[in-house]
């Protein structure tokens, strides 16, 4: 259901209160049911959803960082992405790691939750798409990389970023199934493969919010 401010909590029940959870969202992430992909789809409904849930800060904790980055990586909003956990780190987790909203006690999976955002950060995986450094911003983080994380569809995944561009993105195929690839590195690309099948690269048209080069790789 929706309302004037996008998703709701049910038919006829809005989001009115400020509240760290976000159950209304779940569509947005983490089940992604909904379309971010062109005009037609549901990107403008996500982000108002979203961006309505998060101006509401009365009652938002560190708790909801971690979600927020995420939300903002599938929008394209890679400022958004960083300093979310940024935040998190900065005015909630303590020294040694341990996260706590005062009175309400000990809440461990905040902090679990922020390392899988800055892995989602470097590889978002879902809908067939490995996107590679789709939550990093070239300026809060110019550099980075990552070795072997795995990618939906039994794909490790490693990429290196120096200077705000990607230097190089290798994929290794466990399943040998279909690849598409979304990085902002300039052509050419080059593919490999141990097998006898030949590999090529289909060039895809760009989608979604970041709108970056996208392409099919055929013979893995």
């Amino acid at each position: 259901p929706v309302g004037p401010d996008g998703l709701v909590i049910a038919e006829g029940v809005p989001l009115n209160v400020s509240h760290r959870h976000f159950s209304h969202l779940m569509a947005v992430w983490p089940l992604r049911t909904m379309n971010f992909s062109d005009a037609d789809g549901d990107l403008a409904l996500a982000t108002r959803s979203v961006d309505h849930w998060a101006g509401m800060k009365g009652a938002l904790t560190g708790f909801c960082r971690p979600a927020m980055s995420q939300m903002s990586a599938q929008f394209g909003r890679r400022a958004a992405a960083i300093s979310n956990i940024t935040f998190l780190l900065s005015d909630w987790i303590k020294p040694n790691t341990f996260y706590s909203e005062g009175a309400n006690g000990p809440c461990t999976e905040t902090p679990y939750a922020a390392a899988y955002a800055l892995q989602a950060a470097m590889l978002s995986s879902w809908n067939g798409t490995q996107r590679v450094f789709a939550g990093v911003d070239d300026g809060l983080l110019p550099g980075a990389a990552f070795y072997g994380l795995r990618g939906e569809g039994a794909f490790l995944v490693s990429a290196r970023r120096v200077s705000n561009k990607t230097r190089f993105v290798a994929v290794l195929s466990e399943a040998g199934s279909g690849l598409v690839v979304e990085a902002d590195m300039p052509e050419p690309w080059a593919a490999q493969s141990n097998a006898t099948t030949p590999v090529t690269l289909e060039r895809l048209h760009p989608v979604g919010p970041a709108m970056l080069p996208r392409y099919r790789v055929h013979g893995l």
